[in-house]
């Protein structure tokens, strides 16, 4: 495997071919965390210079398997405090693949802003005082002028990064995140505007090819809803499973749901986007005439953060806060949390702000606030947990981070799998609400435990191989350990179990040297469910871990 290192202070770059010891953990998230874990120290804070940022390929990514776009990035969480995978679709890890590394680790700050041009020659480092200040869109027209690229061959951070807001997202392709936990922030802070990559090696495509075929059909054959209407067709089954969080997770049914469901957002729709080798097309092009904007999204997690959870009915209102929080590099889900809580805090007179539940032309002002951290938006910009705790309203988080659009309340599993993530409240760490909606004992936790690990450790793999975990909606088993068996040699299910087992061994044991324990695994009394500490102590059991919720 080949590393390429930066150091920024140095304004060095090496290439490197690391152990043997890394090859089991594949890529993508296994081989970040194994990286992370051992190079960076347990007591650093997010946003030092001591704090890496490591992004890494999938062995799948680049090919034509479908689903195979996926790429990663590992750091501290400047949200979460924790150690925090994200990854990313479109098209930039196939780039990262054609420059022959499987990762880039980027280390130091540098001591003006710069951006990164890779190619499989190594790094050169690159000026960018006029790029700083720029949001996501012009950032990224202006190196695709400026380098002679695509917007694929780019990841950029926008003004939220720059202001080191602690749900900053690390963009790609205009509109594609790292999403969630803040690592945009943590790119501002190492002065790193944006890296940009290019390069001539081979892509792992001939290895597959025995396979690919089959697995297409899969994908052709079960196309259905998420083609059709993209993640916003989760929104009304979420209302229907009264998991849908709304005005503050308050409550899990939203009356309004029709106006911002999927089947309203086709009348917005104009055009469809993909990542490489996915004929789903999940993603939506729309346009709002009323703000004279085309974006792509929003997505279902956004109808529900910038939607549903602010009372906000207005479709066209959704599509520019989506818009906006792309442009600045914001995390929607935490923006949209950020607000919730000052909705909340402004009704109950703890803060001075003037916003109403439902004015979503006024949310567009706060975003734009939030991004610049000014006025209101300089404490929103440290995200809900501490604005709610400073203004003596809930805090609806899990380490920090906010919930997604799966309600506990309507999947008592998913809450514990919330709960337990290494990563904060997290609804793609296990999918256990894949297993609950529509279930007779969706709000029964008793018995969850077995089926959140083995979820967790097969997304663990996933994540490495790196696949998107739609896939779990056309592959089986079977199809996962014909794929993981080219990659490492025969595999069976308990092998894929072990795998994923070690990647979040590692990442509980690093969490756990910073100081988390059981305390920070739990949920908002409304939302726990009954039997909750049980199942809980079942879960670390196990898992073999202490009671304290730490590996031994």
């Amino acid at each position: 495997m080949k590393i390429l290192r930066v150091n920024l202070t140095k304004e060095t770059g090496a290439v490197e071919e690391i152990g043997d010891e890394f090859l089991s953990f594949i890529g993508g998230r296994g081989l970040g965390v194994a990286l992370l874990t051992q190079e960076v120290d347990p007591n650093v804070e997010p946003l030092q210079p001591e704090n890496k940022l490591i992004f890494t390929r999938g062995a799948l990514t680049g090919s034509s398997i479908p689903f195979s776009a996926r790429h990663n990035t590992t750091s501290i969480s400047p949200l979460t405090k924790t150690i925090f995978s994200s990854n990313a679709g479109g098209n930039f890890g196939c780039e990262l693949a054609r420059t022959g590394y499987n990762g880039l680790i980027i280390e130091g700050r540098a001591s003006s802003p710069l951006y990164l041009q890779i190619d499989d020659n190594g790094a050169e480092f690159r000026d960018a005082s006029n790029l700083w200040g720029c949001d996501v869109f012009e950032t990224t027209t202006t190196l695709k002028k400026e380098c002679g690229v695509h917007f694929r061959n780019t990841l950029v951070i926008g003004t939220a990064g720059e202001q080191r807001v602690c749900f900053a997202n690390i963009m790609t392709q205009l509109h594609r995140a790292f999403g969630r936990g803040g690592l945009g922030a943590v790119m501002g802070s190492k002065n790193l505007k944006a890296i940009v990559a290019t390069g001539n090696s081979s892509v792992p495509s001939d290895h597959y090819r025995d396979i690919e075929a089959g697995l297409w059909k899969k994908v052709v054959d079960g196309v259905g809803g998420l083609k059709s209407m993209g993640t916003s067709s989760i929104l009304q089954v979420a209302n229907e499973n009264n998991a849908l969080p709304t005005k503050n997770y308050s409550t899990t049914v939203y009356e309004d749901a029709e106006m911002i469901s999927g089947e309203a957002l086709r009348k917005y729709t104009i055009n469809q986007s993909t990542c490489h080798s996915c004929l789903i097309a999940c993603k939506r092009v729309t346009q709002s005439k009323k703000h004279n904007i085309i974006t792509e999204g929003p997505e279902y997690e956004t109808l529900m953060s910038l939607g549903s959870n602010l009372c906000v009915n207005n479709l066209d209102d959704i599509i520019k806060s989506n818009y906006l929080c792309n442009r600045y590099g914001l995390d929607t889900l935490s923006t949209g949390a950020a607000i919730a809580s000052l909705m909340e805090s402004r009704e109950k007179k703890h803060a001075r702000y003037e916003i109403k539940w439902g004015d979503g032309e006024r949310v567009h002002e706060v975003i734009e606030l939030i991004a610049r951290r000014e006025g209101i938006g300089a404490e929103l910009a440290d995200g809900a947990k501490a604005f709610a705790e400073k203004h003596s309203v809930p805090s609806y988080t899990v380490k920090g981070m906010d919930f997604p659009g799966h309600d506990a309340r309507g999947a008592a599993g998913q809450g514990l799998s919330y709960a337990v993530s290494n990563r904060g409240a997290d609804h793609l760490y296990s999918m256990e609400y894949i297993e609950e909606y529509g279930h007779p004992k969706r709000n029964n936790i008793s018995g969850k435990a077995d089926q959140v690990i083995y979820n967790e450790n097969r997304n663990a793999v996933l994540d490495s191989i790196a696949l998107c975990k739609f896939s779990i909606r056309f592959y089986t088993l079977e199809d996962y350990l014909t794929i993981l068996s080219k990659i490492i040699g025969n595999s069976n299910e308990e092998e894929m179990q072990k795998l994923g087992s070690r990647i979040v061994q590692m990442e509980r044991q690093f969490n756990c040297k910073r100081g988390f324990s059981r305390k920070d695994d739990t949920l908002p009394e409304i939302m726990k469910p009954a039997g909750f500490e049980e199942e809980l102590e079942r879960y670390y059991h196990l898992r073999g871990w202490n009671p304290n919720g730490c590996p031994p």
